[in-house]
């Protein structure tokens, strides 16, 4: 993905580049009753339903199958590789599914503020070993580097 992506990011056409997550997460998604054969695939979907937001031109799909049997992820793939049109596509006992949204209701409700952010005040970020003021921590990455 790192050598693509200079590549990919500068791509304003739609659909020109494809990634493509195959997943074995039981043909739902991970979704449903029963157990999950290979949890591990979310780490891919997860990937591939974030990569909109920096590859916005790119096509995505992610494929989940209920069996990892050659025939089975190949025939998928055949089906949903050529034209991109559903983000999340999972096959079970030979039937296609869609994972869609569906509305929520009423909004939740609004939390009350935790404080002013002052000068003082650091953001941590997750996995980072020290949190510094954002203006410094972008001069230290090269902002913008991978």
């Amino acid at each position: 993905m790192q050598a693509a992506y200079p590549r990919w990011a500068a791509e304003r056409r739609f659909g020109r580049h494809v990634y493509l997550a195959v997943t074995h997460l039981g043909g739902l998604g991970g979704h449903g009753a029963g157990p999950v054969p290979q949890p591990l695939g979310g780490v891919w979907a997860g990937l591939a339903k974030c990569l909109p937001r920096e590859l916005p031109a790119a096509g995505i799909v992610v494929v989940d199958v209920d069996r990892a049997e050659p025939e089975v992820i190949a025939e998928a793939v055949a089906r949903e590789l050529p034209q991109p049109g559903d983000f999340e596509v999972c096959y079970r006992d030979g039937r296609r599914h869609v994972l869609a949204g569906r509305p929520a209701g009423t909004p939740p409700p609004a939390r009350p503020r935790r404080g002013p952010a002052t000068p003082s005040w650091s953001p941590v970020a997750p996995g980072a070993s020290v949190s510094r003021p954002p203006a410094r921590s972008r001069r230290r990455s090269g902002a913008g580097s991978w």
